[in-house]
């Protein structure tokens, strides 16, 4: 009990921290940075920030934090399941991934042998992606990797990673228009 309300705490501090930060004029860079940096903290887990660019067909790596060399690049292709829930506006996770990649292997349109794929199950064993909405849009992901497989995840974990999601997308909706703002004084 003492340890859950300990975790709280730090959960609550973190997000007065986060909104301190986000009322100030840091760039955005620096937010996504600080905000992936406290999720990873409590969560235990990697922490990622992703912009959809459709275009590319990719998702371009914002801010990362505990996420190994490799893995800190864009994703190449936007038709995995979790980027494809988010682009639908919905979570996505996956507590056990070996799992879930043998009941689905004939199902999934990302081929196996993609080089970020393969990297990414040598590394972690389960995930959580929320969308970041922003003015209605889905403008990419936060996405949560962890290194253990468990049974599921908590109501909780699935709840605290919204929130930071949400946090997230406030970030960049405030930067946007911090930069509508200024090119308007021009």
């Amino acid at each position: 009990l003492y340890e859950s309300e300990q975790k709280r705490r730090q959960i609550a501090e973190s997000l007065r921290e986060t909104l301190s930060l986000l009322n100030a004029n840091h760039p955005l860079p620096a937010i996504l940075s600080f905000i992936v940096e406290q999720v990873a903290a409590f969560t235990g887990a990697a922490a990622c920030i992703y912009r959809l660019d459709a275009e590319q067909n990719c998702a371009e790596l914002l801010a990362s934090a505990g996420l190994p060399d490799k893995l800190r690049i864009d994703i190449p292709d936007l038709r995995l399941r979790a980027i494809q829930s988010a682009l639908e506006g919905q979570p996505s996770f996956v507590a056990d991934i070996q799992m879930s990649l043998a009941k689905s292997e004939n199902q999934d349109p990302v081929p196996a042998a993609n080089p970020w794929r393969e990297a990414f199950v040598q590394h972690f064993n389960g995930f959580i992606t929320v969308p970041l909405i922003i003015q209605h849009s889905i403008f990419g992901i936060l996405a949560l990797y962890y290194q253990e497989a468990r049974a599921k995840f908590s109501d909780d974990e699935i709840n605290l990673s919204m929130v930071a999601g949400e946090q997230a997308a406030l970030a960049i909706e405030n930067a946007r228009l911090r930069q509508q703002v200024k090119q308007a004084a021009i």
